[in-house]
């Protein structure tokens, strides 16, 4: 893995924070699975 600094807002912090501790997952990681799913989503096929 490739270590990397994200400036936050103090509200996503906030929510990140209590998602971690409801889920036991780190930030980190619920940074990289929300990024996943971006990039999935991004990928998508187009209907035209």
């Amino acid at each position: 893995m490739i270590r990397t600094q994200v400036q936050l807002t103090e509200p996503q912090l906030q929510a990140l924070r209590q998602l971690s501790a409801q889920t036991g997952k780190s930030i980190a990681d619920l940074v990289r699975q929300s990024v996943e799913l971006y990039l999935r989503a991004q990928r998508r096929p187009t209907r035209e």
